[in-house]
């Protein structure tokens, strides 16, 4: 005979396309479970709990999306910190041009220049769907993920 599964913890989840419809969709999951839900909202999710009050949940999402904003503050633009082959970097501004949507992450795949003190004159790097040549301008554009 074959074990049976052993089931799988899971929490339930909310979202919504205004942050006040999701905060009371969250609330009312809540006290429906008797347990804590996870409210996603703008790509940040924040537990609820049954006791929570809407500014609670206002007041969690805030300091949520302040430690985010501040840990992406802290990455370096590559202007900043010479890139490396293999980087991972991601966009910081949408480029109309090679139509690459802002927060797009992609690898470094070759690096023109950048040897004894002589700037970086070209920069490679492979998206998902295209593989985009930047000009040493444009660094300022591109920053670390890690």
């Amino acid at each position: 005979m074959m074990p049976l599964p052993v089931p799988t913890p899971t929490t339930p989840a909310v979202t919504a396309r205004s942050f006040e419809t999701a905060v009371a969709l969250a609330r009312a999951a809540a006290a429906d479970s008797g347990g804590s839900v996870l409210m996603v909202f703008d790509d940040l999710a924040v537990q609820v709990d049954p006791d929570d009050s809407p500014a609670t949940i206002a007041r969690n999402h805030d300091d949520l999306r302040a430690t985010v904003v501040g840990r992406l503050l802290h990455r370096p633009l590559l202007s900043e910190r010479a890139p490396l082959l293999g980087d991972v970097i991601e966009t910081i501004e949408n480029d109309h041009a090679t139509r690459i949507p802002r927060g797009t992450a992609g690898i470094i795949t070759d690096i023109v220049g950048g040897l004894a003190g002589v700037p970086i004159t070209n920069l490679v790097v492979r998206f998902a769907r295209r593989t985009v040549d930047y000009a040493h301008a444009d660094l300022h554009t591109l920053r670390h993920l890690r």
